[in-house]
């Protein structure tokens, strides 16, 4: 288990762009969380080593064997 301190992250959305990402969390069987995780790493500002090996594809389920952060 990572010890690094856990942030939160609160903002408004859209009634659309909430159901868009609920519906893509269903499609996926993913958390909001982890698809938001997944969109921050794939940012280009984004430097931790991980992000250079693992890709970004949302289209793939996360594998938290292989990730101390999850």
């Amino acid at each position: 288990m990572s010890t690094k301190k856990k942030q939160w992250i609160t903002f408004k959305v859209s009634e659309l762009e909430m159901q868009a990402l609920e519906a893509y969390c269903q499609q996926t069987q993913r958390t909001k969380t982890d698809v938001l995780r997944d969109l921050i790493r794939g940012l280009p500002t984004y430097t931790n080593s991980r992000s250079a090996t693992r890709g970004f594809n949302l289209n793939q389920p996360p594998h938290p064997e292989e990730d101390p952060d999850f």
